[in-house]
């Protein structure tokens, strides 16, 4: 939050007043700290896949819509979804630098929960869903509303309303009701990821890794029994990829010869090619890396999916 600096001095002899407090607006889909990873402060490579454009941009810039998360309800605080994401950002961020430093097995149990709750916000907050969010968090609101009385609605003041008290998913009570429907459901699928995922962290070349701005999703497959296994690839910064593996694959893992057949090369290595294509393939639009990725000079006007095949 910033204050609004312009405000009128106060008089000698007159009470001082208080400043006014601005809400974000820039509503970060990407978080500018994941971005970083990937670059710098100061910047970091973008390129637009439907018009083939590189640009260089402060991630403070970029993969971020106004109000994207602004809720618009009688009683529900408008930046409610805002302040859980950003409670959720400040805990994936230390996470996420311990495990590209020294790996999945040093995680204790609360930081790879940071992590797992932060893929599975990651999912949800993309433009593509925001108004889902948006939806599920209004929905949820109106159905608890529904069994209450009028008077106890009144009591129900913005300023009581909030999704989580204190930054942790596992960690903390919802303060206000609508906490309970949206805080279950991301915990419900956080304990997916840790309960039953495998958890794989491949490296690179400092620099090889690009991120989007979809890093997070995921792909389901059948096996012939109609047993369902789902995989994804999260881009953690330029040289590590953390993948997350629930089941043992379908039809198209086994023709492969497993699922080591989609991230790595024939001598076992990991696949930087695969995890290129992957993350642009899983692009809305826009493709981030650092700004000595090797892979620019490949993309530059080139614009579509077929520029996956670099």
């Amino acid at each position: 939050m910033s204050t609004d600096r312009s405000a009128r001095r106060s008089q000698p002899g007159e009470r001082p007043q208080a400043p006014v407090i601005q809400e974000p607006r820039k509503h970060h889909f990407v978080p500018q700290w994941y971005l970083r990873q990937f670059g710098s402060k100061r910047q970091i490579g973008v390129f637009d896949k439907t018009t083939g454009e590189y640009v260089t941009a402060r991630p403070k810039d970029v993969a971020y819509a106004e109000g994207l998360y602004d809720l618009d309800h009688p009683i529900l605080a408008r930046t409610a979804v805002e302040r859980l994401l950003s409670n959720i950002e400040s805990c994936a961020a230390p996470a996420f630098r311990l495990l590209a430093t020294q790996g999945v097995d040093a995680l204790t149990d609360e930081r790879r929960e940071d992590v797992a709750a932060f893929v599975a916000a990651q999912q949800l907050r993309v433009p593509s869903h925001g108004d889902a969010l948006r939806r599920f968090v209004s929905s949820t609101l109106d159905r608890v509303r529904a069994e209450l009385t009028d008077d106890e609605v009144q009591a129900l003041t913005r300023e009581q309303i909030d999704l989580i008290r204190g930054p942790r998913l596992g960690g903390s009570e919802p303060r206000g009701i609508v906490g309970g429907g949206v805080v279950l459901a991301l915990r419900q699928h956080t304990a997916e990821l840790l309960n039953d995922f495998a958890w794989t962290l491949l490296d690179f070349d400092r620099d090889e890794l690009i991120t989007s701005d979809t890093p997070v999703k995921a792909m389901a497959e059948r096996d012939r029994f109609g047993r369902v296994s789902v995989f994804a690839d999260v881009p953690v910064d330029d040289s590590h990829v953390l993948i997350l593996q629930s089941g043992r694959g379908g039809t198209t893992t086994a023709s492969r010869g497993g699922v080591d057949g989609w991230f790595r090369n024939a001598d076992g290595t990991p696949s930087l090619e695969c995890f290129q294509n992957l993350n642009f393939l899983k692009a809305q639009r826009y493709v981030f890396g650092s700004v000595t990725n090797p892979i620019w000079r490949l993309l530059r006007g080139r614009a579509g999916d077929q520029a996956a095949s670099c």
